[in-house]
């Protein structure tokens, strides 16, 4: 079953799935971010906790970073990377996705 980023009221939202073009998001550090992408080429990191990315359309470069977060491309070639933390990539037809764990 493919996950979803659903927001608590405590988590920090960027929703960039309006724009026009694709963008570069970075996620902040000590908070949850819910991340959702444009429909273009975005590049998004996420920040030092467990975080869910949404890349949506587009050859997208995601990066976790720090924590155990959700990462999902789309139907695009997207290149997914864990970083550190147990870390789930999903998505259509992903480039590559790397994901370590570190303790």
């Amino acid at each position: 079953m493919p996950s979803i980023c659903v927001a608590g009221p405590f988590d920090h939202v960027i929703d960039n799935r309006a724009a026009g073009a694709g963008s570069t998001i970075v996620g902040l550090n000590g908070v949850r971010n819910v991340i959702f992408g444009s429909d273009y080429a975005d590049s998004i990191s996420g920040g030092d906790l467990g975080d869910c990315i949404d890349g949506g359309g587009g050859n997208d470069r995601i990066n976790g970073r720090g924590g155990d977060d959700v990462l999902i491309g789309g139907g695009d070639k997207d290149t997914v990377i864990g970083s550190t933390g147990y870390d789930q990539c999903e998505g259509e037809s992903l480039y590559s996705c790397e994901t370590s764990i570190e303790h």
